[in-house]
Order: structure tokens, then sequence, then C-alpha cells
């Protein structure tokens, strides 16, 4: 009987996948992105209905918006917006 005619018993290892790192980093970091997201699009605690309307400039036309209508908390301020998103009830 020749060499090659015998089967061999192979030994298997099992391996540690070696994209496990990088996967893991890519998912943290969607995980990051949309906890940040989703932080900054939550409803925040409503604003006082006699505050003042804001004076904001959108594309060259001011409006006066009540602050109670800004949806992202982070637009509440006046002056000039790139877009601004609102909500009324």
């Amino acid at each position: 009987m020749t060499a090659h005619a015998i089967p061999r018993a192979k030994a298997r290892r099992h391996k540690v996948p070696v994209l496990s790192g990088p996967f893991t980093l890519l998912v943290a970091a969607v995980a990051a992105a949309a906890a940040l997201i989703s932080y900054l699009l939550w409803p925040s605690d409503p604003v006082a209905l006699d505050v003042p309307a804001l004076p904001i400039t959108v594309g060259g036309v001011l409006f006066e918006i009540p602050p109670a209508a800004i949806r992202v908390k982070l637009q509440r301020h006046a002056g000039q917006h790139e877009r601004l998103d609102l909500v009324f009830s």
C-alpha cells in the first residue's frame, strides 16, 4: 500500500475568526451612533407656553417661531438656520 492511500486523522483546532475584533468595533460604533442620534431626536421636556417667540431666519426669510414648535432641542436658538424641524399640534 502506498503512503497517499492511508487516511490521516486531521487535527481540528478551533480558531477565533480574524475579523472578530474589527467586527466588534464596527458594532460598537454603530451602537454609539444610534444612541447619539436617538438622544438628539428624543422629545425633550415640554417648553413653557408663555415663552416669547424666537426670531429665526431660514433661507433669508425671518420667522417668529414659538420654542414649543421646534422639535429638535439643539435648534431652539435665535438666528440663522439651514433647516428647522417643527411640529404643531
